[in-house]
């Protein structure tokens, strides 16, 4: 027996289904989950806008780095490899679609910049500045958009 248990007899069995109860809290919030997958499921025609524009700078962007980098192969940054380089259009889209969440994009400009120099930085920060800060804000608008109308 521990040593607060021999100060205050209490059933530490009790302490644990109270304590466990509070998970029930959870089930309050449902309703306020169901609201928010009911907006996501009304701004899916929009969300479709949204996803065919970054698949359309995706495939932009793969056969702009195809032709700038495609014969890049690896680099010192460890960003540019054998699963990640430009040398065909499939490796070029899932190489951007990793520099798409934000992993390791800087890695990939300094690997590709060491090589072609300048248009290598210019390449991946228009890459960032227009898929991660403008696509997913849009995608943040467009959420809020279907609040404002939830709303009225």
């Amino acid at each position: 027996m521990g040593f607060f248990q021999a100060l205050i007899p209490v059933n530490m069995t009790a302490l644990r289904i109270v304590r466990g109860s509070r998970i029930l809290r959870v089930f309050k919030s449902l309703h306020e989950i169901a609201e928010l997958l009911s907006i996501l499921y009304k701004s899916f025609a929009q969300f479709s806008y949204v996803i065919a524009l970054t698949v359309l700078m995706l495939f932009v962007y793969a056969l702009l780095g195809m032709t700038l980098f495609g014969e890049i192969i690896s680099g010192n940054d460890g960003g540019i490899h054998q699963e990640t380089n430009f040398s065909t259009f499939y490796l070029s889209m899932m190489t951007l679609w990793i520099a798409n969440t934000g992993d390791g994009w800087n890695h990939f400009m300094h690997d590709t910049s060491n090589v072609v120099g300048g248009i290598g930085i210019v390449f991946w920060l228009t890459f960032a500045i227009i898929n991660m800060l403008i696509f997913f804000n849009i995608v943040v608008a467009v959420l809020f958009q279907k609040l404002e109308e939830k709303a009225q």
